[in-house]
């Protein structure tokens, strides 16, 4: 299979680079690492919200009533989480 190269338009026999100008030719490797990209620059730019900021000194403090009452929080808050989802998936098969 032939790719024909994106930056000079040479055609090149099934390599993984350019034979003229050394471009990369496997698009589909490309396009993951692009994507890869943008969601860890879309984690960068987000900034954390208040409990993303509360719950990371709780996780990090050296007091171990702290770190129990951390453990408590974050337990009830993926119970939470578990129940609205169990909330979630009855709501959306009922509806068929």
């Amino acid at each position: 299979m032939e790719r024909k190269c994106p930056k000079c338009g040479t055609w090149n026999k099934d390599k993984k680079n350019c034979s003229n100008c050394g471009e990369r030719l496997d698009f589909e490797k490309i396009r993951k690492e692009e994507e890869a990209e943008k969601k860890q620059n879309r984690l960068l730019l987000r900034k954390p919200d208040i409990l993303d900021k509360w719950f990371n000194q709780l996780s990090q403090s050296s007091n171990p009533f702290v770190k129990v009452f951390y453990f408590i929080a974050l337990s009830v808050w993926m119970v939470f989480a578990v129940i609205v989802g169990i909330i979630i998936l009855i709501a959306s098969l009922a509806t068929g």
